[in-house]
Formats: structure tokens, sequence, C-alpha cells
């Protein structure tokens, strides 16, 4: 197994890209800019693997034709406050180009909504009908437990709004297995699953 060499990525749990509770880390590779992510760290360990499933959603949403940001990944030495650890790390491009100002969705809705209107009347207004039945199925499908009003994305071109890819999904599947191989290889993918998402909670549409 080849495993790269990330030490020099310097991890935060915030970045240019979307904030959460994972570290995360950037650099321009070629002249592009590409973001890294690792899975829950706290106290030195990991517990859990959702860089791992972050690629294996992707690679579903991709085959499947759904607009989802296509991540990679490695096996990796990075470097956390002077300690080196050897995990998985996974990979994506930067989606907003230039000139472009990614905005998340729960913001547009607080700023922009009238007559306190659902957030899925307000997507339907704003003409991503389509993007959101998109989130819709991927999510049901991944059993996604993290589809917050930040982890839905607008990217303004001046006054024109485009649809961010499908991004951060790595909270699915076997993620409340934690890391403990025994666990996932134990786990029953015919049982439902519970799920959110910003729009259909808000929105009174049902749990997965």
């Amino acid at each position: 197994m080849h495993i790269k060499d990330y030490r020099e990525l310097v991890w935060s749990f915030s970045s240019n890209s979307s904030g959460g509770q994972y570290l995360k880390s950037e650099k321009v590779i070629s002249g592009k800019k590409y973001y890294f992510k690792i899975s829950d760290f706290r106290y030195g360990m990991f517990f859990s693997h959702e860089a791992v499933l972050e690629v294996i959603a992707s690679q579903l949403g991709n085959l499947l034709g759904l607009p989802v940001l296509k991540y990679t990944g490695d096996t990796a030495r990075i470097q956390i406050n002077g300690e080196e650890y050897t995990t998985f790390v996974s990979k994506s491009l930067n989606y907003c180009k230039l000139g472009q100002t990614a905005i998340p969705l729960v913001t547009d809705y607080m700023t922009n909504n009238a007559d306190n209107e659902n957030p899925l009347t307000y997507c339907q207004k704003i003409g991503l009908t389509e993007l959101i039945d998109d989130i819709f199925i991927f999510d049901y499908l991944i059993m996604n437990v993290d589809r917050h009003g930040r982890n839905i994305e607008l990217l303004y071109d001046g006054n024109r709004a485009i649809p961010a890819p499908i991004f951060d999904n790595g909270r699915c599947l076997t993620f409340d297995c934690g890391n403990r191989i025994e666990n996932i290889l134990q786990w029953d993918y015919t049982k439902s699953g519970m799920g959110n998402n910003f729009i259909h909670i808000t929105a009174e549409y049902p749990h997965f």
C-alpha cells in the first residue's frame, strides 16, 4: 500500500470551505485549490471513518448521475500538533470558480425569504427544485445525517445563483459504527435508518 506524505498540510477546524467539526486543510496544486479532510479526531485518536465514506458516497452519487462533488482519497502520513499519524484523507477540488462567491443555502434563505416561506417553497421559487430533488434522493439512499443548511451552497456570479455540487456526504451509511471493523462488518444495510435535511425537516418531510 502506497502511503502519501501529507505532513506539510496544516489542519484546522475551519477553512475557506464550509465550516464543520472535522479537521480540514487546503493546498494549491498546479494552480488548483484542493481541500482535504480527515475523520473525527479527538484526544489523539480517530473515532470514525467519515473520510472513507466521503469517497464511497461520491462514487455512488456519480454512478447514479447525480451532481455530487467528486472526492478521492489517500492513506497518508499527517501531522497534528507536532504528532504524526497515518490515516485516510479525503480530497476534493475547489468548485468555486474565479468571480463566484459561495453562500450557504441557510444564509441565502434567512436573508431573502419573504412571508415566512419554508425552505422548500423558497428553493422552488428560486429555481432549485431539481437540485433539492437530487439531494433528497441521494440522502435517502446513503442515510445522510448531516445535511444541515450549511451543507448546501449556492455559487453567486453577480446576481445569478448556481447550485454547488452536493458535498459533505461522509456522515452516512456505516458512520454510526465508528471505526471498529467488527461493528462495520455487522452493519445491516437492509435496516431502515435515520437522516436529516435542512429542507425537509422544516418543510415537515418524513425522516428516512
